[in-house]
């Protein structure tokens, strides 16, 4: 299963090609289909359309509750003197607990992550650039998925927790641990939320901050397009999937 990127045999383990990570969708595929083949039914135009239109982030499944250990490791101690910001650190997390990956429109739990990480990512590596559009374009593809995947599953475990990466600058990372900026990126993300879609969080969804469409075009430049084309259209991940 290549996705466009997987560039080595399917005998190692851990999803990483030769020469770039295997994004999160050719995990999810190979998920599908190995099922598929397990049943040992025969598989279907159905099969293929449900893998087509499937919104499971694998990424975001085994992220999330990575993130959560850390910030329940860590807040009591980052925000001990603020009652009011730990109410709303309890509440994100809250409605992130328990997710399984399900990118739906009307999922609270998968903006919620979205915008967490994306946070996550505008606070680390700023000790490692001088050109924010540099570090910006770093933290936002998807290269650096398996990168912020790694160190978030050491600081979830109590390792790695005053590092540079974490560091406004080298000289400051004595004071700024990674626990720190994993709490802090999900109190911005609240902040950019309450921004865009209002403080009643009973009405926050995935669809309406991810509001991108696109057409579902595969093999439009075939003959086959008559049958495959699909003209509704559906919301993205974000620029990172």
């Amino acid at each position: 299963m290549s996705c466009n990127n997987r560039i080595n045999s399917g005998e190692e383990f851990n999803s990483v090609g030769t020469t770039v990570p295997t994004t999160p969708r050719a995990v999810r595929a190979t998920q599908h289909l190995t099922e598929l083949l397990r049943s040992g039914k025969k598989v279907s135009v159905s099969d293929m359309q449900k893998l087509q239109l499937d919104v499971i982030d694998v990424y975001g499944e085994r992220l999330a509750p990575l993130m959560l250990k850390v910030v329940d490791k860590y807040e009591a101690e980052l925000l001990e003197k603020d009652p009011a910001r730990r109410e709303i650190v309890k509440r994100m997390t809250q409605g992130l607990r328990g997710w399984n990956g399900e990118t739906a429109m009307d999922s609270k739990s998968a903006l919620i992550f979205s915008v967490w990480r994306e946070q996550l990512g505008a606070l680390m590596l700023k000790a490692y650039f001088t050109n924010e559009y540099e570090r910006n374009s770093v933290m936002t593809s998807f290269f650096i998925d398996h990168f912020v995947g790694k160190q978030v599953k050491a600081w979830s475990e109590g390792k790695n927790i005053m590092s540079n990466f974490c560091a406004e600058s080298f000289s400051s990372v004595k004071s700024l641990s990674c626990a720190h900026v994993v709490v802090q990126a999900l109190l911005n993300a609240h902040a950019l939320l309450v921004g865009e879609l209002g403080s009643n969080e009973a009405q926050w969804k995935w669809g309406r901050h991810h509001i991108l469409q696109y057409k579902h075009m595969p093999l439009s430049q075939t003959p086959l397009k008559i049958f495959f084309q699909r003209e509704v259209p559906s919301p993205v991940f974000n620029g990172m999937r």
